[in-house]
């Protein structure tokens, strides 16, 4: 037997609010503002409670969520509208699911650098494959190939952690320079920039 919720607030009773959601409205109305929150927190948690981080690892650890925050915005925006079919939905979810950790693990102060990095480079390797596999827009032939470079470029700016001194400074310069050739190579595929 269901229990109908009483509609106090006029959307409808709970149950029939998030049990008949299409993936479209999963992902627009609860999934990516919940990632955005979860940045949002891990920003702010770290501004609040940041007394045992070094001043560059909190720097670093600020920028890099601030970078991440900033993409979230501009791809929300991008994807709101975008049918989102099975492949896009576990595409997505991975994503949503190593953006969190990562967010979540930056906020930590016990959390190392080095964990931080190979939690940055499963978010990056998601982007790229889906990328490469052409479950995200744009679907026009060859233009996801671009998309994953973007990625892969932001993979490759994470071996600065090898690099005498750069090290925590290649957390943000990986996400900002992916942040940044995204913004532009948007500019470069037709229809894509909305």
């Amino acid at each position: 037997m269901t229990k109908n919720w009483p509609d106090f607030f006029g959307i409808g009773s709970i149950e029939n609010r998030f049990m008949n959601m299409s993936n479209k409205d999963l992902f627009e109305d609860l999934i990516w503002p919940a990632c955005a929150g979860n940045v949002i927190w891990a920003f702010f948690n770290l501004v609040i409670d940041h007394k045992t981080l070094g001043g560059a690892d909190l720097a670093a650890r600020l920028t890099v969520l601030f970078w991440l925050g900033l993409y979230l915005v501009f791809n929300w925006k991008r994807h709101k509208g975008t049918d989102k079919s099975t492949s896009y939905v576990f595409a997505d979810s991975l994503h949503f699911v190593t953006v969190v950790f990562f967010a979540i693990a930056s906020a930590t102060s016990t959390v190392t650098i080095t964990f931080l990095t190979w939690s940055l480079a499963a978010l990056l390797f998601v982007s790229v494959v889906a990328h490469l596999k052409g479950v995200w827009p744009p679907y026009e032939e060859n233009q996801h190939f671009k998309l994953a470079g973007v990625n892969g470029a932001g993979l490759i700016a994470l071996l600065g952690y090898f690099l005498p001194g750069l090290a925590p400074w290649h957390l943000p310069i990986s996400l900002g320079l992916v942040i940044i050739l995204w913004l532009y190579v948007r500019n470069c595929i037709p229809g894509y920039r909305q």
